[in-house]
């Protein structure tokens, strides 16, 4: 379980707008099993308070990032509807900040720090699964943001299953290249082989990481796994990607972020 708090001020002006945001993200909140607690006064003092599983959260930010702009858009209030979409931006970046904890540095016991809302042209992401290489190999690095993205978009069901399974083979692909040393031309089964040899996967099935862990596989399989549905969605005209996601999307991604910091 994992929660948080967030305190803003914000114009009173724009005060119909801040409800509607409260409201639309506890909304969303209550769909995805979590606990949304928020206040807006007519003074111009906002609070949101999150609780829930950890990843069910950061879920939930992405939602919020991608549909509060919009609401907020839509919403009545002064100034135009540009400026209140902006407004939205705000709104979730503060958010994603408390999320984070990236206003710690400003927090003082005898001050504590209250950020105000404004409005901005894009907000700050947290991602879901981060794949920032650990030797800060920037290539690579810019190159898993697309993973990350992807990833993110299957999470908020904003994407085709097919087109995650590519890309997570693709990931993976360019991480066991850079960690094992193979040749750029190695077969991604070859790499899975070089991988276990050299003792980067683990032995044990990733249990944790599943509904059921009957269905639990070892790094090793999952990979193996993983290149086989690839190669029969991409080749073979019988995909079952979303099948195949659905029992095993958390081990994959775990085993990636596991990988990014060995890089």
């Amino acid at each position: 379980m994992a929660g948080f708090d967030a305190e803003f001020s914000f114009n009173p002006g724009n005060l119909e707008v801040v409800r509607a945001l409260h409201a639309a993200s506890r909304r969303r909140a209550r769909a995805m099993d979590l606990r949304w607690q928020s206040q807006a006064t007519e003074a111009g003092y906002g609070y949101v308070g999150v609780d829930g599983w950890t990843w069910g959260i950061d879920f939930l930010l992405e939602r919020l990032r991608r549909d509060l702009p919009t609401i907020a858009e839509a919403a009545p209030g002064r100034r135009s509807p540009e400026y209140r979409r902006r407004l939205g931006n705000g709104y979730i970046d503060i958010v994603t900040k408390f999320r984070g904890g990236w206003y710690k540095r400003y927090w003082r016991e005898s001050d504590p720090f209250i950020p105000t809302l404004r409005a901005i042209q894009k907000s700050s992401v947290l991602p879901i699964h981060d794949l920032w290489p650990a030797s800060d190999d920037h290539d690579l690095g810019n190159r898993l943001m697309v993973s990350q993205t992807v990833m993110a978009a299957w999470c908020v069901d904003e994407i085709d299953p097919e087109v995650v399974l590519e890309e997570l083979h693709t990931a993976a692909e360019l991480m066991l290249k850079r960690i094992t040393g193979m040749p750029d031309r190695t077969k991604f089964p070859d790499l899975v082989k070089a991988a276990r040899r050299q003792k980067i996967l683990g032995s044990d099935p990733m249990t944790w990481q599943y509904r059921d862990p009957r269905k639990a596989m070892t790094p090793q399989q999952l990979l193996k796994s993983l290149v086989l549905e690839r190669n029969e969605t991409k080749h073979g005209g019988k995909s079952a990607a979303r099948a195949w996601l659905e029992i095993h999307f958390g081990a994959v991604s775990t085993l990636l972020v596991e990988l990014s910091a060995r890089v």
